[in-house]
C-alpha cells in the first residue's frame, strides 16, 4: 500500500499548503500505527495533541481505530482495506460542512490515493513481505529526491518508522510507473473541485485500465 510520502507526493501542491488538508491525509494511516504501536488509550491521548481546529473529535474514528480491516468488510479506518477502501460509503456518510472540511477532503484523497495506486499496481497477494518492503524503502529515497518540496509532518517524522534505501532494486514495483500515477493525481485540486465529480473519474480511470 502507499506510504506516507506517496499520499503527500500525490497531493497538489497547493493544497500541501493547507495544514487541516496534510492532517486529513495522513491520518488513516497515523491512528492505524499510533494503534498498532501504543495501544487504544495511548492513542486518543496523542490524537489530542495533535488536533486543530476544525478536526473531529476522537469519538469520529474510535470504533474504527479498533476494527482490524478484512476483506470484503466496510470496517477499519480505511472503510475496507487499503487496497480496495469503500469510497462512497466514507463520503457518503458525512455531512454536507464536513464535505467542505479539507480535513475530511484530506482523508477522502488518501483513500483515493491507495485505491487508485493499489488498483493500478495490481500487486498480488501472498508477495515476499521483506522484499515489498524493501520496494517501499527503496521508493521513498526515489520520491524524496524526485519530488523535494514534498516534506514529511512532524507527527510522521515522530514515528520513527520511515525507511530509506537507495540499492536501486525494485522486485515489484517500477519507480518510474509509480511517479506517472503520483503525476495523475497531482492534476486535482479535491479543495477546489467537486469531489464528486473527482471520484467518478479516478474511478472510470481504473476500470479502463482493467478493460
Amino acid at each position: 500500500m502507499p506510504g506516507y510520502y506517496i499520499h503527500l507526493a500525490a497531493s497538489n501542491s497547493k493544497n500541501r499548503k493547507n495544514k487541516k488538508f496534510i492532517k486529513g491525509i495522513i491520518m488513516p494511516d497515523l491512528l492505524k500505527d499510533y494503534y498498532r504501536m501504543y495501544g487504544f488509550s495511548e492513542t486518543k491521548k496523542k490524537y489530542e495533541e495533535i488536533k486543530i481546529n476544525g478536526m473531529p473529535d476522537f469519538s469520529f474514528f474510535e470504533q474504527r481505530v479498533q476494527e482490524k480491516p478484512k476483506e470484503n468488510t466496510n470496517e477499519g479506518l480505511h472503510y475496507g482495506t487499503s487496497a480496495d477502501p469503500n469510497i462512497h460509503l466514507f463520503w457518503n456518510s458525512l455531512t454536507n460542512e464536513q464535505k467542505n472540511n479539507p480535513f475530511f477532503r484530506g482523508y477522502l484523497w488518501h483513500l483515493l490515493t491507495d485505491l487508485y495506486i493499489d488498483q493500478m499496481l495490481g500487486l498480488e497477494f501472498g508477495l515476499n513481505l521483506e522484499l515489498l518492503h524493501s520496494d517501499w524503502d527503496n521508493l521513498n529515497t526515489y520520491i524524496k529526491t524526485s519530488y523535494p518540496l514534498v516534506k514529511l509532518p512532524k507527527e510522521v517524522i515522530d514515528l520513527n518508522i520511515i525507511s530509506y534505501k537507495n540499492d536501486n532494486t525494485f522486485n515489484y514495483v517500477n519507480p518510474n510507473n509509480i511517479k506517472k500515477l503520483i503525476d495523475f493525481l497531482n492534476r486535482f485540486n479535491i479543495l477546489k473541485e467537486n469531489p464528486d465529480e473527482i471520484i467518478e473519474k479516478i474511478i472510470n480511470e481504473i476500470n479502463k485500465d482493467k478493460e
